[in-house]
């Protein structure tokens, strides 16, 4: 007995885009239709789940990013424990660690938009999934001003100042100085200028 087919219809594709999935199909060693046809089942089930395939794809980049820097997840209770026991040179140590790290996550940014794209965009897409437990995560730019705030009340003033550092670190690598900066615990102020 023969399985029925699905129905198909007809939806126009710019012919850019048919091209670019047609070359990566090819790639996959699928045929077009198909390929298509998986992609766009894939891309609703990721919005049945009230997911974008931007967020997706950001989230995937953030994930990849975290991988190639060494990161590793580890509950936050651990690493409060972790900061609590450290004496104030290893503290000190600890925030140059982190505003590196996040040197390093700006440059990063910088290189993957540099072929076309708006790094300060990119960071703003990203940073809300990187902080997952923020309640309030705010970048604003007007002319060559930028303000990052963030609020998460049950973070404690050790883990807020780690992430201040880090976020400092990213901004300052994107061509900013720091001009002001407010950490409590759970909240960061953080006033930006750009250098060029």
């Amino acid at each position: 007995m023969a399985v029925p087919s699905k129905s198909k219809k007809l939806v126009p594709i710019p012919e850019d885009i048919l091209k670019r999935m047609a070359t990566l199909a090819s790639k996959h060693g699928e045929g077009t239709f198909s390929f298509i046809a998986k992609t766009l089942e894939e891309a609703a089930s990721l919005l049945d789940m009230g997911i974008s395939v931007k967020d997706a794809r950001n989230l995937y980049l953030l994930v990849e990013t975290l991988k190639k820097t060494g990161a590793i997840v580890m509950p936050g209770e651990l690493i409060q424990q972790l900061l609590s026991n450290l004496s104030s040179t290893g503290r000190d140590k600890a925030l140059k660690a982190a505003y590196e790290m996040g040197e390093w996550f700006g440059k990063y940014i910088l290189a993957k938009t540099s072929s076309g794209g708006d790094s300060l965009e990119k960071f703003r897409e990203l940073m809300p999934l990187y902080l997952w437990d923020a309640s309030e995560f705010i970048i604003s730019n007007e002319e060559r001003r930028l303000k990052v705030r963030y609020i998460s009340p049950g973070q404690t003033l050790e883990r807020t100042s780690l992430l201040a550092s880090f976020l400092e670190g990213v901004v300052n690598a994107m061509g900013y100085k720091t001009v002001s900066k407010e950490v409590h615990r759970g909240i960061i102020a953080l006033d930006f200028l750009k250098t060029d």
